[in-house]
């Protein structure tokens, strides 16, 4: 966040904040939404598909605002998520 600080007035980073937290709670319950979709629907690759882009969507959105303690873990559940697309379409052939 250090480097925000230099380009945005404290107002503005706290509304950064603001609207980071509100998005990103939209963005887990999307997440939540697929991992329960999936455990009852395993081979329905659109809710993968789901998952991958809501993780990756809050990764991003996490590490440009400096919250690393956010977007690693995202981005190794994105990770595990692409891993289990490539296995699953490996499986279907």
């Amino acid at each position: 966040m250090t480097q925000f600080k230099e380009c945005f007035s404290e107002e503005e980073l706290e509304e950064l904040r603001s609207v980071f937290f509100a998005e990103a709670q939209e963005i887990l319950d999307e997440v939540q939404d697929s991992l329960l979709n999936l455990e009852s629907h395993p081979d329905e690759e659109e809710s993968l598909k789901s998952l991958q882009r809501a993780l990756h969507t809050l990764k991003g959105d996490s590490c440009s605002l400096g919250f690393e303690d956010i977007g690693n873990p995202c981005h190794r559940a994105e990770d595990v998520a692409r891993t289990l697309d490539v296995f699953g379409k490996s499986q279907k052939k």
